[in-house]
């Protein structure tokens, strides 16, 4: 990871983003993850809180997505952003093709 911390802040439920993780056996990649807990994106509450339990700040953060709704949530925190694909997959049927 060269030092660098990943958080995964989503709009579905935190269980089954984890579930998820777990199954694609990336979980170990992530320090973090938040669902929508805190919020539904664009309110950036759940984006602030993953970066509190990273503990790292905005001015060193990069917020990657694949949708406005993920850009206009980063503004929205203060925090650069990239965005790439516009592909989206409901998790559902992304767990039935894994």
């Amino acid at each position: 990871s060269q030092g660098l911390k990943l958080g995964i802040f989503s709009n579905n439920r935190k269980l089954s983003i984890e579930q998820l993780a777990k199954h694609l056996d990336i979980r170990k990649f992530f320090d973090t993850i938040t669902g929508d807990e805190f919020g539904r994106k664009p309110d950036p509450a759940g984006l602030l809180h993953t970066l509190n339990l990273l503990k790292v700040d905005k001015a060193s953060s990069i917020y990657v997505g694949d949708l406005e709704l993920d850009r206009k949530t980063a503004e929205n925190a203060g925090i650069v952003s990239a965005i790439i694909g516009q592909d989206i997959m409901h998790i559902k049927e992304l767990m039935k093709k894994v």
